[in-house]
């Protein structure tokens, strides 16, 4: 799935604030953005939280494609902090 530039925004914003927070470890230098970017909600498909039906699964969705990383070697937050994470590190 090809992503865009509002996805790998928030995808780098949410990886950054994960190992800022130590919710992951990383094997190096490079985060899985691309992972993160491709289970994100695009910026049309959430225009707003009230829209709670792209959330539903989205911990999970974000929880699986950490653990599939490869360049995640840790994970330590859950499905339920991970969304609280995507909430608010979304931009604007």
């Amino acid at each position: 799935m090809k992503t865009g530039e509002y996805e790998q925004r928030w995808a780098k914003a949410l990886v950054a604030q994960l190992v800022t927070k130590a919710a992951i470890e990383l094997r190096g230098a490079d985060g899985p953005i691309n992972e993160v970017a491709e289970v994100l909600p695009n910026a049309t498909s959430v225009p707003d939280d009230a829209n709670a039906d792209h959330w539903d699964d989205l911990g999970e969705r974000l929880l699986d494609a950490l653990v599939d990383a490869t360049t995640v070697d840790e994970v330590f937050v859950d499905e339920d902090e991970l969304v609280a994470i995507a909430r608010a590190t979304r931009p604007s």
